[in-house]
């Protein structure tokens, strides 16, 4: 009743408290739940830059890490979010000093739920249960935060029921045993949150604006064959791109940005002597970097793109990177141990440091799937899978 005037023109995401359970055991809530998996208490959802996961802080956490389906959901749609903004709300509040600081569902969240939201740089959590104001530092590893940023955590539990006071925590920045609510705005990479009291008056106020953070840099054709000068490469982190596209520096000469997303950045290793490379991030909201050791050719080998069987004769065409700056000698590897050569090499006008190999298949292989691999300078790429026919064919694909 109280939202009724809202409801059909505002969207709501809510999250389920100890209450609900006090009520048919979540039934009123689960009936809210119209998309699919609404039988479950706890989803995510994408809304432009923001990506809200809104989690069950209550009965699937006492199922323990080793056992537990939600847990190991969220750890997965976090790894596979590419929204910028990530915002968990779950009920429970992970570091708090007042009433419910000894609750067993506080601590659980603790021990479950934070390791995962700071692991992964949830730049924002929203919490209730304590009945009052409450903003954390931001936390990384259950510790105040540096250079490496962290999680922020604001219980918002003064809606209207009777208030508990504020003790302060040694994570808190700030609180207030008063009612009221929390007014967030998203501005390409910067959010902006105030604590409004009910009489209108702004209690608190905070900017975030999360750095970037590389978490790896490897070949963007994946695979465990590392980089040389010219490899297509992929860094792979949060906060990269999004709103805006970042500059990227390896051992300070400016490269292009290919494709830019705020989990991921395509570039191209420029042709250098040194074999270590600095690569450098920076965005409006600060800069990130990690050292890479590079080889002379690290070739690396995209899936091959098949419509139907290959036979003997016809013409193959691959897709490589690493080859080296200028590429180096290069020889193909098929079902093991039959070597051939290729019958030309091309610079793609896709990227800078991707090529097009061709070469034409030899009788005497067996039919079915058998692998292939480019050798480069002496290093061999992982293997991508070929289907063989049997029988020659003149037609080519």
């Amino acid at each position: 009743q109280a939202y009724a005037s809202m409801m059909d023109h505002i969207t709501f995401l809510p999250c389920p408290g100890n209450h609900e359970y006090m009520t048919g055991s979540l039934a009123p809530y689960l009936r809210l739940r119209v998309a699919p998996g609404g039988a479950l208490s706890y989803y995510t959802l994408r809304w432009g830059p923001l990506q809200i996961f809104s989690l069950d802080s209550n009965e699937p956490l006492m199922a323990g890490p080793g056992q537990n389906v939600m847990l190991q959901w969220l750890a997965e749609e976090l790894d596979s979010s590419e929204a910028f903004w990530r915002i968990a709300i779950f009920h429970h509040p992970p570091y708090t000093a007042g009433k419910h600081k000894d609750d067993p569902f506080v601590a659980l969240v603790r021990e479950c739920l934070a390791p995962i939201m700071e692991a992964r740089r949830v730049p924002l959590v929203l919490n209730g249960h304590e009945h009052l104001y409450q903003r954390s530092c931001p936390v990384f590893g259950a510790e105040r935060s540096g250079a490496a940023g962290g999680t922020i955590y604001v219980t918002t539990g003064g809606a209207g029921s009777a208030l508990y006071p504020f003790a302060a925590h040694a994570l808190a920045e700030y609180g207030e045993a008063r009612h009221h609510y929390l007014r967030c705005r998203i501005e390409g990479g910067r959010l902006a949150l105030a604590a409004v009291d009910y009489e209108g008056r702004e209690m608190d106020r905070l900017e975030i604006a999360p750095a970037p953070v590389l978490r790896s840099v490897e070949s963007a054709a994946g695979g465990a064959v590392g980089l040389a000068p010219g490899s297509l490469a992929v860094a792979r982190g949060w906060n990269l791109g999004g709103p805006a596209v970042p500059a990227v520096t390896v051992n300070g000469t400016p490269v292009a940005v290919l494709d830019s997303s705020a989990t991921l950045l395509r570039f191209s290793i420029p042709a250098m002597e040194n074999r270590m490379a600095l690569v450098r991030v920076e965005t409006a909201n600060g800069s990130a970097q990690v050292e890479i050791a590079l080889a002379e050719a690290a070739p690396a080998l995209f899936p091959i793109q098949q419509r139907n069987p290959a036979r003997a004769g016809e013409l193959i065409a691959l897709q490589a990177t690493g080859l080296g700056q200028p590429p180096k000698r290069l020889r193909i590897l098929l079902a093991g141990a039959l070597a051939v050569q290729p019958t030309a090499v091309a610079g793609a006008s896709l990227a800078p440091g991707l090529y097009r190999i061709t070469f034409q298949l030899p009788d005497g292989l067996e039919a079915g799937e058998i692998e292939v691999r480019l050798e480069a300078g002496g290093a061999l790429s992982d293997p991508v899978s070929l289907l063989v026919a049997p029988g020659p064919t003149t037609q080519g694909w």
